[in-house]
């Protein structure tokens, strides 16, 4: 994990993979976003984190969802790379959305929480 990488960043990547193989292999970020309950602005980078690691390519087609450029058409690179990246379950989108919540969060209010759980 990069030092610049959100410590999420790799279990949502798992779940897009997953999500991408039950849809069929193709699919938008967008698609991705709603079909996981999560904001597009954490799927896309996803995507194309994925695409750097070979795991999914651009198809070249684009699709227009309103307003905004084209959405990129995104594919599997390989059918087992959801077992490459993902060899355990994949965290759920409540706790993709939960640790993403947490790293939004005020220094001093996380470190508030944690301590909290630890003393249970």
């Amino acid at each position: 994990m990069s030092p610049h990488q959100k410590p999420w960043a790799k279990g949502l990547e798992s779940l897009c993979l997953i999500k991408l193989k039950e849809l069929g292999g193709t699919a938008t970020a967008h698609t991705l976003a709603a079909a996981i309950l999560q904001p597009m602005a954490n799927v896309s980078p996803r995507m194309n984190a994925l695409a750097i690691a070979g795991l999914v390519r651009d198809t070249g087609r684009r699709v227009s969802e309103g307003r905004g450029r084209p959405l990129i058409v995104w594919t599997l690179a390989d059918a087992d790379a959801v077992h490459i990246l993902a060899p355990e379950p994949a965290l759920k989108a409540h706790q993709i959305d939960l640790l993403a919540r947490l790293d939004a969060m005020p220094a001093r209010e996380r470190g508030y929480l944690l301590n909290a759980v630890q003393q249970r």
